[in-house]
């Protein structure tokens, strides 16, 4: 058998409790019994039926100011989350709001309401849109003399004053609210060059959000050619604008701040770049000066000038062998080519008939007479002895008449 201590099964029912999303925000009726406020401004009472009884704790920052509380025996809605008070081992109600039990019914129908265009996809996270980073034009919804148009106003002027800011009123509160609204955003829709719209309204009761809750503003928001900020300027409750817009912004102020950048936060990002790019330059130029260093000393360790005159020199080299090698040859040659010419003249018919030889030949035909059939009586023939030659006609077959040329 296992035993457990107390806060282990109590940390344990915590964590259970706290996990169950449907916990986390619920609303609870009940009768008030037990009442109180503290000193600090905090609220603690009972909340009990016929049959079972809770208490409840409604912190300060959660009470509407300047509207009366709940007092004991009243029936009344309690919307907030479920915790297990460990201290006292008990379940407990941190309150976010207290309404009347006879708003039961249009509580139903916003539930309703949500529900339905949950289901049709105007809350659907993959349609949110995001902010620009640089906005030009900031397109406003608000009432003109409520403290949310100024508080925007200023935020903007003072954080990004380069930003236009395009005011397009509306009647936040009352019957004809929602109609109001649906026109101002439908004017800035047909604004050039709009980046960004805020639809805002200050601070109040539950009660005072319900033109933001209006299905035509949900629409109108879902239709925006722009991402649209929701500053509805209530911390707990989040109206169906909160959940149509691309963004809710918990106050008018902290709206105006999502729209815009901070221009000090800008300037010390530029100044921060600015110190980065310097150091990187600063580095790239160290390690290019360095490869620059390492290449001249590669450079000159080689000496490209000493190759080239090695090479120079080589090239002269190579010249005059060839010259000599040519220089030889044709030396060769020449010898070679005498001793040819000196053979050719001691084997040719000049250089023979020096030696007493002649040749004779018919002078008609030019024929060289090599037998006397190659010849008749009366022929006129030419004999060519080593210097000279001699005109001779033939008498007959054996005797001659020789005349001198």
């Amino acid at each position: 058998m296992r035993v457990y201590p107390v806060s282990q099964i109590l940390a344990y029912l915590r964590d259970v409790v706290a996990m169950d999303e449907s916990l986390q925000s619920i609303w609870i009726e009940g009768e008030i019994s037990g009442f109180r406020q503290t000193a600090a401004g905090h609220c603690y009472f009972t909340l009990k039926d016929g049959a079972a009884q809770m208490t409840c704790a409604w912190f300060v920052r959660h009470i509407p100011r300047n509207l009366p509380l709940p007092r004991d025996g009243q029936q009344v809605l309690v919307h907030g989350r479920v915790e297990v008070y460990e201290a006292r081992g008990a379940l407990q109600l941190i309150a976010r709001a207290v309404r009347a039990a006879g708003t039961g019914l249009d509580i139903r129908r916003l539930e309703e309401l949500r529900a339905r265009l949950a289901e049709q996809g105007l809350f659907a996270p993959s349609r949110k849109r995001a902010l620009p980073r640089f906005p030009r034009r900031v397109g406003l919804v608000t009432s003109p003399d409520g403290a949310a148009h100024r508080d925007i106003e200023t935020v903007i002027r003072r954080r990004y004053p380069a930003a236009e800011i395009i005011f397009s009123p509306a009647t936040v509160q009352g019957d004809d609210a929602p109609a109001q609204i649906v026109r101002a955003l439908e004017r800035l829709d047909s604004v050039p060059e709009l980046d960004v719209i805020i639809v805002s309204r200050g601070g109040g009761a539950v009660e005072d959000l319900s033109a933001f809750n209006d299905e035509s503003v949900a629409w109108a928001i879902f239709w925006a050619t722009v991402p649209v900020i929701s500053g509805i300027g209530h911390e707990v409750d989040y109206t169906i604008a909160d959940l149509v817009a691309d963004h809710r912004a918990a106050t008018p102020s902290v709206a105006a701040e999502m729209a815009v950048p901070d221009r000090a936060a800008l300037l010390a990002e530029i100044s921060y770049l600015a110190r980065r790019l310097s150091a990187v330059t600063r580095v790239t130029v160290d390690t290019a000066g360095r490869r620059v260093r390492d290449r001249v000393a590669h450079l000159e360790r080689r000496s490209p000038l000493r190759i080239i005159a090695a090479q120079r020199l080589r090239c002269h080299e190579m010249r005059d062998r060839t010259g000599r090698s040519m220089e030889m040859r044709l030396a060769r040659s020449r010898l070679e080519l005498t001793n040819v010419r000196g053979r050719l003249e001691a084997l040719g018919p000049r250089q023979v008939l020096t030696r007493g030889f002649s040749i004779v030949t018919d002078a008609a035909s030019g024929r060289t007479v090599r037998r006397p059939q190659d010849t008749g009586p009366g022929r006129d023939l030419v004999i060519r002895l080593g210097q000279g030659a001699i005109r001779a006609r033939t008498l007959d077959e054996t005797a001659w008449k020789i005349d001198s040329e």
